[in-house]
């Protein structure tokens, strides 16, 4: 019997050991690591993120004036090229001679008037010796005004065809840099097909959309600080120089752009960019780090933010 009642207590005290020490070990599980931040007084900025792609500043395209075949190129993609600067010469072809034939006409035409000219002062003499009638001074004035106005014609034509001749020479019309080039030598040139694009990148444009939300924060010359992944550690500023009156009822967005200067070229046209443009800032507001501050939703389903404060 002493030896029943002694293995039963052991069996009763056994478990009520192991529970004490379960519960140590849960009130060390239970312990959690608390950091403390200083919540400071700062300026609160206000931004807002868009990202969209570089643009030149203002990009040209060249076109031929004359529909002919080039038969000279004298520039590369990326060279840079003066305003007048000579690009391209297109076939004269026959150009020269219906330059010539029009000469001849224009010569012709003048000989006539010159001939129309003495007959109707001739008839004019006539007519006052009343030798022959009013008619006859009539026709002879018509007819020098039809060769008056032949030579006038003539003249215009040689005029259009000088000036054709010297279209077929290609030239630059600003300063700045060959972006693209659309055709090459032997190709068939005209007014409807571009013979490259001359950009200009001193500043460039980065253009992004923003929504509707973000458009009613944006002005005009507000600043911007501006990413491009491609140099991670440098940043750029501009300013916002555009912002579409418009909406895009599919998209609910509109069209914005920075202005951002580039020396030396490093920004170039079709690179990613990211913008960060301020709208605005509020001075003296209390501020501590993002993770101190705990959402938490209500009974009623409202979301609330706390912060635990140290007491003491």
């Amino acid at each position: 019997t002493k030896l029943f009642g002694a293995l039963l207590l052991m069996l009763v005290a056994l478990p009520v050991a192991c529970n004490k020490d379960k519960g140590k070990k849960n009130d060390k599980e239970r312990a959690i690591p608390v950091r403390v931040e200083p919540a400071r007084k700062q300026t609160l900025v206000s931004e807002v993120f868009l990202s969209g792609e570089i643009l030149a500043d203002v990009e040209v395209r060249v076109f031929s004036l004359v529909p002919e075949r080039i038969q000279q190129l004298k520039f590369e993609e990326g060279d840079r090229v003066k305003k007048n600067q000579v690009l391209a010469v297109v076939k004269v072809g026959a150009m020269w001679q219906a330059v010539r034939q029009s000469k001849a006409g224009l010569k012709a035409a003048e000989t006539q008037e010159r001939l129309a000219k003495i007959e109707m002062e001739r008839t004019r003499k006539l007519f006052q010796s009343r030798t022959v009638a009013i008619a006859a001074l009539q026709r002879a004035q018509a007819q020098y005004n039809v060769a008056r106005a032949q030579v006038s014609q003539m003249k215009a034509t040689v005029g259009q065809m000088v000036t054709n001749v010297s279209n077929v020479v290609i030239r630059a019309p600003i300063d700045g840099v060959v972006g693209q080039r659309f055709l090459s030598k032997g190709d068939l040139a005209g007014p409807g097909v571009p013979l490259c694009t001359i950009i200009q990148t001193d500043q460039v444009r980065v253009k992004a959309m923003a929504t509707e939300f973000d458009l009613v924060k944006l002005k005009k010359k507000q600043s911007s600080r501006v990413m491009v992944p491609a140099f991670k550690k440098r940043i750029w500023t501009g300013n916002v120089d555009y912002i579409a009156p418009v909406i895009d009822r599919r998209t609910r967005s509109a069209w914005v752009t920075v202005l951002v200067k580039n020396p030396g070229g490093v920004l170039r046209p079709g690179m990613f960019a990211d913008l960060r443009v301020r709208t605005g800032e509020r001075a003296g507001v209390v501020m501590t780090l993002a993770r101190a501050v705990k959402r938490r939703v209500d009974e009623r389903g409202r979301v609330r933010y706390h912060v635990f404060v140290v007491d003491g």
